[in-house]
């Protein structure tokens, strides 16, 4: 945030320092033109003066001409047709431009380009028999060396206030960058699941506003994750302890017969169930995964207790594991969510579950693998609010879908050529 304000401070102080430098520079260079060409007039109107008053006939106007020592670099006289009298000119012609109009019609001219400055004045004197022209010039060095000497000294004055701009755009940037910047760590924090965070002040309004907000989350945060946890440990106990109690007598019957099915699967549900107990309480917690979970050993964990669930109903699982990127999910949400589908395939389906886990495929980029459900049933039932491929499959799957959601993945149902797939998505380590 500190480097965006900075250079966007800088930007916006350059541009007005170039829209100011631009025509500041423009404006000078014409202000030393026209002083230039004003030297120049003035000498030219004093000859021209001289000429007028002093001169009795065409050659001896012709004469003084040639003689002028202290005069402008070349001066000619011209008749209003165009036509050269005398010049000064070392080649012997003079070149004339918009000046020598501006003369011939009574006017003072004057003109800067060509790497000249022209100056055309008017004669009164009839000695040559028609009007003549007196059309001087100078070659314009000295005239660049001072507007290149202007332009430097502007450049030099608009990079120290650039500089005065960059150091003041420092200081608001770095002002009004820290109480934010304090702001997204409180925030952060408060995101882990440091409900403690409070937010420091800056005397800036508008951030100490956000702080106390923010401060006031957290502490509303924490009462009621307080609250979440005592309830759910309270819960967990409520829970196991009838369940602890079941899961003796159910050991007590199956040493008194250990050849009675029906305990050994009560037993195997009350294991599920304790599972599920600790897959709910570890959901419970607020704090994010902070590594990145293994999904093959979680499969390889839990696959025997569905493969002893799926004996009951004389089906089989199967497993397909492939190597997949790392994802930072927490297994618990992603396990039940596979027992919830696995329930429902058990439940609906026929034929052979397969458990699926392959890398996602080149069309979904913003993927980084995918987990399957597949089983041999037809898709029917009639949820009529969940799209219709789910329809038979809605047992527990809101919970599931909103347990995958909370890792940042999708979950679907679709009907296959062979059966059902149930598809879990995960996005990638980001």
């Amino acid at each position: 945030m500190r480097r965006r304000l900075l250079r966007s401070s800088l930007a916006l102080a350059l541009a007005a320092l170039l829209a100011l430098a631009l025509p500041l520079a423009i404006a000078v260079r014409g202000v030393l033109e026209a002083r230039a060409l004003d030297a120049l007039q003035g000498s030219v109107e004093q000859f021209a003066l001289v000429l007028d008053v002093t001169t009795r006939s065409c050659s001896e106007l012709q004469l003084r001409v040639t003689q002028v020592g202290d005069a402008p670099a070349e001066i000619s006289v011209l008749t209003v047709g165009g036509g050269l009298l005398v010049t000064t000119s070392a080649d012997g012609r003079t070149r004339v431009g918009a000046e020598f109009a501006d003369a011939t019609a009574g006017r003072i001219g004057r003109r800067v380009g060509a790497g000249q400055l022209a100056v055309a004045v008017p004669l009164s004197t009839l000695v040559c028999g028609r009007p003549v022209v007196l059309h001087a010039t100078q070659p314009d060095t000295a005239l660049r060396g001072q507007v290149q000497a202007a332009w430097i000294l502007i450049a030099g004055v608009g990079a120290a206030v650039a500089g005065a701009a960059a150091g003041g755009a420092w200081w608001l940037g770095r002002r009004l960058a820290q109480p934010f910047e304090a702001l997204a760590g409180s925030a952060r924090r408060l995101g882990q699941g440091d409900f403690s965070a409070r937010a420091t002040r800056s005397g800036l309004p508008e951030a100490d506003d956000i702080a106390a907000a923010l401060d006031d989350t957290a502490a509303r945060l924490g009462r009621a994750v307080e609250r979440s946890t005592a309830f759910t440990a309270d819960a967990s106990h409520q829970l196991r302890t009838p369940l602890t109690a079941l899961r003796l007598q159910l050991e007590t019957l199956e040493a008194m017969d250990p050849d009675r099915p029906e305990v050994r699967a009560a037993l195997t549900e009350a294991d599920r169930l304790e599972a599920t107990i600790d897959d709910l309480v570890t959901l419970t917690r607020v704090d994010g995964p902070d590594v990145e979970a293994d999904l093959g050993a979680m499969i390889a964990e839990r696959l025997p207790g569905w493969r002893a669930l799926a004996a009951e109903h004389d089906r089989r699982v199967d497993v397909e594991v492939l190597p997949v990127p790392a994802v930072r999910v927490r297994p618990a949400a992603i396990a039940q969510a596979l027992q919830v589908l696995l329930d429902n395939a058990l439940e609906h389906g026929t034929g052979t579950i397969t458990v699926r886990l392959t890398p996602a495929r080149p069309d979904e980029p913003d993927a980084s693998l995918r987990l399957e459900v597949l089983d041999e049933g037809p898709v029917h039932g009639t949820l009529r609010a969940a799209p219709a491929a789910e329809r038979s499959r809605g047992r527990g799957l809101p919970l599931a879908r909103a347990l995958v959601a909370g890792e940042g993945g999708q979950l679907t149902v679709s009907a296959t050529p062979s059966g059902t797939c149930a598809m879990i998505v995960l996005p990638t380590t980001g």
